[in-house]
């Protein structure tokens, strides 16, 4: 590492990969040192990168910046302060909006031609997007590095309690999110299904296909721990919604709906041509409140066999004790 200007503190800060265009790495430079948000630049560039380029592309904010060089991606791993790694990319990540930022996080922004390599995406701890138009494919890259330093200042700036954060799943949330799930069912006996109290819960197994092939997002409560779920698979070549919950202590709170939305931003961003879920018929924040949103019944048929498999599944379960219906809606109906 190799440090310019302030020393290195804790706090959000930047990094960028290999960065193609000079101009872009100054407007970063000069947003850092305005926000006082540590810059690590991974080389190699693309352009030649020398203390008299730098300070001529962030001009008299050059002594403000707090810039640290890496001659190499492994030479970063190696230096990086402790924190959490978040890849900024243009599709397959959670919302920058629904995640919960911790000051020492960093934020990495790819090269302005090819992004983040697979293998450096690898690496984070995190994958986030900012959502876009249809049609658009991706803000200037210095612009993105400043609407996710705000985003994150914003949420840090008091650190409020009582936020609820939506994050990506991890194999250590299962146990919990199999509990919230459990917990969740005591809603049903409320309108007369008291056999969910006993019907079986999504294994491990399920969930692991969310998170191999899939998504598994999790909303995190004022504690940190997750307080709900959305598990989401590919079948037949479509987004599936396997399971929502949200735990009894955190219900009406929206948290149901934030769910559902990003569920469905994710879908569009896989390039799915829809989404669909299995629900009851008749249980008013079910089947009723779906088609409010815009979800439409049908009969799945013989070009759906994933799907069928599902709803198998599901009675064997026991959950069709009572009537069930599956419900789609095409990505990109928000």
């Amino acid at each position: 590492m190799k440090p310019l200007g302030k020393p290195l503190r804790a706090g959000i800060a930047l990094a960028l990969y290999q960065p193609d265009i000079a101009p872009n790495v100054g407007a970063i430079l000069r947003l850092g040192a305005c926000l006082g948000v540590p810059v690590h630049v991974i080389e190699p560039c693309g352009f030649p990168f020398s203390p008299h380029a730098w300070r001529r592309q962030a001009m008299d904010y050059a002594d403000l910046a707090e810039l640290h060089r890496h001659d190499s991606w492994t030479a970063f791993l190696a230096a990086r302060p402790p924190g959490r790694l978040l890849a900024m990319t243009t599709k397959g990540g959670g919302r920058l909006w629904d995640f919960r930022f911790r000051p020492s996080d960093m934020l990495l922004m790819g090269r302005e031609s090819a992004g983040l390599p697979d293998e450096v995406q690898a690496v984070a701890d995190a994958r986030l997007v900012i959502p876009l138009q249809p049609g658009a494919r991706s803000l200037n890259v210095a612009m993105a590095a400043a609407i996710a330093v705000a985003e994150a200042g914003r949420q840090l700036a008091g650190d409020r309690p009582g936020v609820y954060a939506l994050r990506n799943g991890r194999v250590g949330d299962i146990p919990a999110l199999r509990r919230i799930e459990r917990d969740a069912a005591r809603l049903y006996a409320s309108v007369g299904y008291d056999f969910c109290l006993t019907s079986a819960v999504r294994d491990e197994g399920e969930h692991r296909r969310g998170l191999e092939s899939g998504a598994l997002l999790v909303v995190e409560g004022p504690s940190g721990d997750p307080v709900a779920f959305a598990l989401i698979w590919v079948v037949d070549g479509r987004a599936h919604l396997a399971e929502l919950s949200v735990a009894m202590a955190h219900q009406r709170r929206g948290l149901g709906r934030r769910l559902l939305g990003a569920a469905e931003h994710w879908a569009a961003a896989s390039g799915v041509p829809e989404i669909t879920l299995t629900t009851y018929r008749d249980v008013p924040w079910n089947a009723p409140l779906y088609a409010r949103l815009g979800w439409r019944a049908f009969t799945p048929g013989e070009d759906r066999p994933g799907l069928l498999a599902v709803i198998a599944a599901e009675a064997a379960a026991g959950y069709a004790a009572a009537p069930r219906i599956a419900m789609a809606k095409p990505c990109g109906d928000r």
